[in-house]
């Protein structure tokens, strides 16, 4: 049986939203335990935590109000018990390859016959009864390889799994893609659109990793029912960014979204209606909260072709730089032969609507939308640059 703040979550008709601990410091856990979150997962695989590590600040958090999950380094009756005796809620077990390694992370929780896990819990106040144990502890599969991705209705199948629990970064790599674009582009849409129809078919879980609260958004959208919304260090250096800027005068962006927003949507039409064929057309300073707000856009049409990803990330990454740093040359222009064309307008609302109002100061957005792709920049408190490309 799943934790109460889990199904509370599901309950309410919303996914659960976890954080993530790749660090060894139960001080940090508990700070991240207590602040609303419905699950937190310590990383045993990638993190400087090991089983034993992980076992340990379990031990210590018998009273935080949400569960504790632990992603351990294998597949392995002594990793995933290490962890479980210590009073963790649930494993989420890497790289599950078929329904013979699905059914062996479900055997390593359950105790013999039904299973192979040694009796031993070490942290006062767990039940003592072996069937009780192995009910309260959720066991997650990950699903972040070409051949689990061809067996996951077999894995997803077997009794004992709660859910999937996606890796897009392997995943994205197992596909031919850049690991790092699965939480910024659409490259795995599709993918975890079917991904989400099995889980949905076998009554499961469909979980997944985020490596910001942006893209953790972006699979809430994608109908997610568990996401990890980042890690802790993440996170933390987001926080420690935005308190420089309050005290330093310069207000981060999310404060001025809700004013900017309508701005933007009264000047729908001129957005529009841009043609640029060499560079930016500005529309002019529209003020919002008294400061003026240079509003720049691209509207083109390009053939995709190879390299062209490259000298457009080039250029989103030149456009993204801080204010103050050198911006790195390109080798030759980006889209030397843009044939003038017009982006839709539902595409540049959906854009200001959905978009802004989950970027902060600096951080790019990109919005997919059928035959679009479109960049929103945010370059420092008072500029916002929108390019939006209709690709052949």
């Amino acid at each position: 049986m799943s934790h109460r703040a889990l199904t509370d979550a599901w309950a309410a008709g919303r996914p659960a939203f976890g954080g993530w601990i790749s660090g060894d410091s139960a001080m940090l856990t508990r700070a991240v335990a207590t602040v609303g979150f419905d699950w937190v997962g310590l990383d045993c695989q990638h993190g400087r935590l090991d089983e034993a590590g992980a076992a340990r600040i379990i031990r210590e958090l018998p009273d935080v109000p949400c569960a504790l999950l632990a992603r351990v380094s294998q597949n392995s009756p002594a990793a995933i018990g290490r962890v479980l005796d210590a009073g963790a809620d649930g494993v989420i077990v890497p790289l599950v390859n078929d329904a013979d390694e699905a059914r062996a992370a479900v055997r390593a929780i359950r105790y013999p016959p039904d299973g192979e896990r040694s009796y031993g819990p070490t942290r006062p106040g767990l039940p003592s009864s072996p069937r009780e144990l192995a009910a309260r502890a959720d066991c997650f599969v990950m699903i972040e390889t070409e051949q689990g991705l061809a067996n996951a209705d077999e894995i997803l199948a077997v009794p004992g799994v709660t859910g999937a629990f996606v890796g897009p970064s392997d995943l994205s790599i197992a596909l031919g893609f850049q690991p790092l674009d699965a939480y910024t582009t659409d490259q795995l849409h599709e993918t975890l659109g079917r991904i989400r129809e099995t889980c949905e078919r076998r009554q499961v879980v469909f979980g997944i990793f985020a490596n910001s609260p942006e893209s953790a958004v972006r699979w809430k959208e994608l109908g997610a029912a568990m996401i990890a919304a980042g890690s802790e260090l993440g996170l933390l250096n987001v926080a420690l960014r935005r308190a420089l800027d309050v005290v330093h005068g310069r207000l981060p962006w999310h404060h001025r979204v809700p004013e900017l927003v309508p701005v933007l949507l009264d000047r729908v039409d001129d957005l529009v209606a841009l043609q640029p064929v060499g560079g930016a057309e500005r529309l002019g300073r529209l003020p919002v909260a008294g400061v003026a707000v240079p509003v720049e856009g691209h509207v083109g049409r390009h053939p995709v072709g190879e390299g062209a990803g490259r000298r457009l990330g080039r250029l989103v990454d030149a456009a993204a730089r801080p204010s103050g740093r050198p911006r790195p040359r390109l080798k030759r222009p980006f889209l030397p032969s843009v044939r003038p064309d017009t982006c839709g307008k539902r595409t540049i609302v959906n854009i200001i609507r959905n978009q802004l109002p989950i970027m902060d100061r600096g951080v790019l957005s990109r919005a997919a939308m059928p035959g679009f792709r479109c960049w929103v920049s945010m370059l420092g408190v008072g500029m916002v640059r929108l390019r939006c490309w209709r690709w052949r």
